[in-house]
């Protein structure tokens, strides 16, 4: 599974890059627009929001709970929030996505019990951490998916996958290739063949 991290950039507005990532075969779009004024993201939604519907793949956004909310986005990436994973699930509801970012294993762990659907580690995270915590977790019965954020290209993230994430998270190495659509088609292969 590939997220698709749509972010303010220069050469592609937020709506072409997600189009691009509709294009690829993309199934999941994460907004990661933390600084972006309310009306702003109101006005990006008016077109955002029905496109991804359109094509049937999911749309969440980092940190902003109420915007999900207010906007009918699938759910939330909790990233710098001082929300609560059991507050997210509580605001939005039980049919919201709630993500999580982690950086290790004990705060994966500290997740057992919540209704969360996902764990995320950043960029930072090493991929040996990922394979720990994916030991751990399956030595408790805790079974949750996790998501490795990074610059991965195709070979990369089928290492992640074959290191215990679930899915990889790239935004900026997509946006930066000469052909997003290819690049993001070749995460998305990748993955498939893992």
């Amino acid at each position: 599974m590939l997220q698709f991290i749509a972010q303010p950039y220069d050469k592609y507005s937020i709506p072409e890059q997600a189009q691009m990532a509709i294009e690829a075969g993309c199934q999941w779009v994460r907004l990661r627009v933390n600084d972006m004024p309310d009306h702003e993201l109101r006005e990006l939604a008016t077109e955002l929001v029905p496109l991804c519907k359109e094509a049937a793949i999911i749309l969440t956004i980092e940190d902003r709970l109420e915007m999900a909310k207010e906007l009918g986005i699938h759910g939330v990436h909790l990233r710098h929030s001082s929300v609560t994973p059991a507050q997210a699930r509580e605001m939005l509801g039980p049919e919201a996505i709630v993500g999580v970012q982690v950086t290790d294993t004990a705060q994966a762990e500290a997740l057992r019990g919540l209704d969360i659907d996902y764990a995320a580690f950043p960029p930072e995270a090493s991929l040996e951490a990922i394979t720990l915590c994916a030991s751990r977790l399956q030595a408790i019965g805790m079974a949750m998916p996790l998501v490795a954020e990074g610059d991965f290209g195709p070979i990369a993230a089928r290492h992640a996958i074959d290191m215990g994430a679930s899915g990889v998270a790239v935004g900026k190495s997509i946006l930066e290739a000469d052909d997003p659509v290819a690049a993001a088609s070749a995460i998305i292969n990748s993955l498939t063949a893992a």
